[in-house]
């Protein structure tokens, strides 16, 4: 359960960047109206409120990357869109049934596909590949191969990075949830419009002065809700409570003693 942090305010949230962003759920489900289905359909926490209010609305360019909706995949073969199938990590055993339908340049980037690439080195995008946090053995192996760009995107990469810090793409860097410490060390560095995109960086942005269409599918603008989480559990418990000390099953307690 989460909530917006104190300098996020929901009158200021950009509805349709938000619809993509996996702790908002609470915030859709009271917002319907405001909900970008678009963008929705390809929100991995988002699927089972999706399914029982707007399933018509489905964006098969979207839900082909959700990798909690393979099930409708399944249902709905001759409907993908195979360059997102390939990037979804949970798609790998569709892949394999119908590796004629792969695209190569976007299976670069999928973290659950690197026994493929393995074996399909000639079909690799390198510059995707280096953004892939499943690849760093591939690209140590092919080391003259890595799009430093690319690599400094990469949150399993950060050793390679700190090593070779004059080939750091800060532009990059500055969406990178590892790379905090780098960032905070070389603020002057950090481009402040990528950073937006950082879930780990949103203390570094001036909360005066955010844009908001960038920002409002970052995880980063949510905390936990601990009020709310005890609040449902003690609402859980009295519920609870009222099952056990039912008449009906105070009387079965008694039968059974």
């Amino acid at each position: 359960m989460y909530k917006l942090k104190s300098w996020a305010k929901e009158e200021n949230l950009h509805w349709h960047t938000l619809s993509e962003n996996p702790r908002a759920i609470q915030i859709l489900e009271a917002n319907p109206e405001k909900i970008g289905w678009y963008e929705l359909c390809g929100n991995p926490e988002a699927l089972s409120f999706f399914e029982k209010s707007k399933r018509g609305r489905v964006s098969m360019y979207t839900i082909s990357g959700n990798v909690n909706a393979i099930h409708i995949l399944e249902e709905n073969l001759e409907r993908l869109i195979w360059t997102q199938v390939s990037k979804n990590p949970c798609a790998i055993p569709l892949l394999e049934k119908y590796p004629q339908k792969i695209v190569w340049w976007a299976l670069s980037y999928n973290p659950a596909a690197i026994h493929l690439l393995e074996k399909n080195q000639d079909r690799i995008s390198w510059f995707a590949l280096s953004k892939n946090p499943g690849a760093i053995n591939l690209l140590k192996q092919n080391f003259d191969k890595i799009n430093w760009s690319g690599l400094s995107e990469n949150p399993a990469a950060i050793k390679i990075l700190e090593a070779n810090p004059d080939k750091i793409n800060w532009y990059m860097l500055s969406t990178n949830p590892a790379a905090i410490h780098l960032l905070q060390a070389n603020q002057e560095k950090i481009d402040m419009a990528m950073l937006h995109y950082n879930p780990e960086g949103t203390h570094l942005l001036d909360h005066s002065n955010v844009d908001w269409a960038k920002i409002s599918n970052n995880p980063g603008i949510f905390e936990y809700d601990y009020a709310g989480m005890s609040q449902a559990r003690s609402v859980l418990h009295q519920d609870l409570l009222s099952v056990i000390y039912h008449p009906d099953n105070i009387a079965r307690f008694k039968e059974r003693i």
